[in-house]
């Protein structure tokens, strides 16, 4: 009979937590490589901004019903409304927000997620 324990030591917790937390870094960036990858195409009537704080302003007015600062937004080039079927590359993925190039063109424009097909 041995006076040792012969059991493997239990890792700490935190260790598990580590390995958790890269599982979950490499799984977000094998999601997200897909989008970034291929042509997406737009829904109709979606608002898409030059910056994200314009974004959330019409995103703000829109909670609140205020349409007219929404036109006013609109009018004034710092959004647009995007038409159905512009093919667009995905730039960057965040929660909720996406950035996109329209194919063929220069620009970089804010929109929500679900405005993609």
């Amino acid at each position: 009979m041995s006076i040792y324990n012969t059991c493997k030591p239990q890792k700490p917790i935190s260790v598990i937590f580590r390995l958790g937390s890269v599982f979950l870094i490499i799984l977000g960036m094998l999601i997200t490589s897909g989008w970034t990858t291929k042509v997406h195409y737009t829904k109709k009537n979606w608002a898409a901004c030059f910056t994200k704080y314009d974004l959330d302003k019409v995103l703000e007015y829109q909670n609140n019903r205020d349409y007219d600062s929404i036109q006013k937004l609109l009018d004034s080039k710092r959004c647009l409304l995007l038409k159905e079927d512009l093919p667009v590359f995905v730039e960057n993925v965040s929660i909720g927000l996406i950035k996109v190039k329209p194919k063929g063109t220069p620009l970089e424009l804010y929109m929500l997620r679900e405005a993609i097909k």
